[in-house]
């Protein structure tokens, strides 16, 4: 069983393709909440993996790591790990890693073909900073809904090119997400 994208999605495939056949190695991909960046990440795995290349895939929670071996897995994909409380294989050249797993062993991993960082918006902390920068010879690809960090740091320190999918409006108008109402309090005490 294999994924089915929907359009939006294998458009922002296709406009990563485009961007390395341009020469970009580390494009940045912007999907809201809700588009699938996952998904997105499942097909580009199984894409890599059947031109014979190696991924590590990179995430900071452990939901984050079961959600992504799940997805993984409706693609036909059945990757290793490199977290903790999970066996460890060396050599594998698909790997679904945890942030501090992965720094603790970088030296037991080879450098992958493609290295893709999941809520890459924590890259410029010093340990994800050093796990990216190991992987220099990785073609580095971000995955985020904020492409903007709370600190003002720019992204495009490591990131040469954005690949913008569609916005949460755009995604209700489509359909693909349902309308939301928010509520928040008008008369707030913040005296105690």
């Amino acid at each position: 069983m294999t994924i089915t994208l929907r359009p939006y999605q294998q458009k922002v495939i296709d406009d990563l393709a485009d961007a390395l056949r341009k020469g970009y190695r580390h494009p940045l991909l912007v999907l809201p909440t809700g588009a699938g960046k996952t998904v997105v990440a499942s097909k580009l795995a199984e894409g890599i993996k059947n031109k014979g290349n190696s991924l590590i895939f990179m995430c900071h929670r452990t939901e984050l790591v079961d959600q992504t071996y799940r997805t993984f897995l409706k693609n036909d994909i059945e990757p290793d790990f490199i977290a903790a409380g999970r066996k460890f294989k060396p050599k594998s050249n698909c790997y679904i890693a945890m942030v501090n797993s992965l720094l603790r062993r970088l030296q037991k991993v080879d450098c992958p073909k493609v290295f893709i960082v999941d809520e890459t918006q924590y890259v410029l902390s010093k340990t994800w900073k050093t796990i990216v920068n190991y992987f220099d010879k990785s073609i580095v690809i971000g995955l985020t809904a904020t492409p903007y960090r709370l600190d003002g740091k720019p992204l495009s320190d490591l990131y040469d090119c954005m690949i913008q999918g569609p916005t949460t409006d755009e995604l209700i108008k489509m359909g693909n997400l349902v309308p939301y109402k928010y509520y928040a309090p008008t008369n707030l005490d913040t005296s105690k």
